[in-house]
C-alpha cells in the first residue's frame, strides 16, 4: 500500500502542535545537518505558526548565543514569524540589523540576508544590507541579494544591478530575478544589466533565462530576437516559455508551435509552452 503523504503531514502537524517551544527548539537544532534537515525546518516552522510572546523571546535568546548554529536556527524562525501575518517585526529587525553589524559567521549572515528577503517590500533594511553588498563570502552576497528583493529603493536598485554581474552564478541569477520579475522599476540601466545577463555565452546558471523574462516583462525588442534563438535551437525551457507569454508577439507563434511535437519537453514544461503558443496566437 502507498503511504498517505496528505495523512503522514497532518499526522506530523499534530506532533509538533504538541511539542513545547523548548522541544521543538530542540528539534530543530539537534536535526540540522548537510545532507537531511528536513525535521529541523518542520519543527522551525511550526513555531513561525505559534508566533508566541514565548517563541519570540526564544529566537532572540538563540540569536544571542555564542553558538553561530543556535544563532542561525533563531534567525531562521524570526524571518517569518507569525505568517500570514508579521509577529514582532520591529524587535526582528533591531535583532537582524544588530547581527550585520557584529555577525562573524558567514552562513548567520546569509541567514540574516535570506531572512529579510521574507520581510518585504520593508525600506529600512536598504541601508544595513548594502553594508555586506562586497562581502568576500559569495553566500553572504547571495543573502544580501536575496534581502533585496522586492525593494525599489535606488539604492536597492543599483546594488542589485552590481550584483547582477556578480562572480558567484548563484548571486548573479538572484540578482537578476529580482531586477527581472520582483520590482516593476523599468530604467535604461535596468535593462543594460539584464541584457549583458542575457547575452553572457559563458552563463550557464539561471540569471539568462531570469534576465530575458525581465526584457520581455518590459516589452524591450531586443528579447524577441534572443527567444527566438532558443525556440530554433529546441532549448527553449520554462523561463524562455514564460518571456514569450510576457511578450506576447505574435512572430513567436509559429516557433513555438513546432515545438509541440518535440518529445523531450516534460509535462511542465509543455504545460509553459501551450501557454505561450496562446500567450502570442491571441495576438495574430
Amino acid at each position: 500500500m502507498i503511504p498517505d503523504s496528505n495523512k503522514n503531514s497532518d499526522d506530523l502537524r499534530v506532533q509538533l502542535k504538541q511539542k513545547s517551544t523548548d522541544e521543538l527548539i530542540q528539534l530543530a537544532l539537534t536535526s540540522r545537518d548537510d545532507e537531511g534537515d528536513a525535521p529541523s525546518w518542520d519543527a522551525i516552522w511550526a513555531l513561525r505558526y505559534r508566533a508566541t510572546r514565548e517563541v519570540f523571546e526564544a529566537a532572540k535568546t538563540l540569536c544571542e548565543s555564542h553558538d553561530p548554529l543556535k544563532r542561525m536556527v533563531g534567525v531562521d524562525i524570526l524571518a517569518q514569524l507569525g505568517l500570514p501575518t508579521r509577529s514582532y517585526l520591529d524587535e526582528t529587525l533591531d535583532i537582524f540589523f544588530n547581527l550585520i553589524d557584529t555577525e562573524q559567521d558567514n552562513r548567520v549572515l546569509n541567514s540574516v540576508g535570506v531572512g529579510l528577503g521574507h520581510i518585504s517590500p520593508e525600506p529600512r533594511k536598504v541601508k544595513p544590507l548594502l553594508k555586506l553588498k562586497n562581502h568576500p563570502d559569495p553566500e553572504v552576497r547571495f543573502g544580501v541579494a536575496s534581502g533585496l528583493c522586492c525593494e525599489e529603493d535606488p539604492l536597492a536598485i543599483q546594488a542589485l544591478i552590481e550584483l547582477s554581474s556578480d562572480e558567484d552564478p548563484d548571486v548573479r541569477d538572484w540578482a537578476a530575478f529580482a531586477l527581472g520579475t520582483q520590482i516593476d522599476v523599468d530604467t535604461p540601466q535596468i535593462r543594460a544589466a539584464l541584457f549583458k545577463r542575457v547575452s553572457d555565452p559563458d552563463d550557464d546558471s539561471d540569471a539568462p533565462g531570469e534576465a530575458l523574462l525581465g526584457l520581455a516583462k518590459r516589452h524591450d525588442e531586443r528579447a524577441f530576437e534572443v527567444i527566438v534563438q532558443h525556440l530554433e535551437a529546441g532549448n527553449a525551457g520554462i523561463l524562455i516559455f514564460e518571456a514569450a507569454i510576457s511578450l506576447a508577439d505574435p512572430r513567436l507563434y509559429s516557433s513555438l508551435v513546432k515545438l509541440r511535437d518535440d518529445p523531450d519537453y516534460a509535462n511542465s514544461e509543455r504545460d509553459s509552452l501551450e501557454d505561450a503558443i496562446v500567450a502570442c496566437k491571441n495576438q495574430v
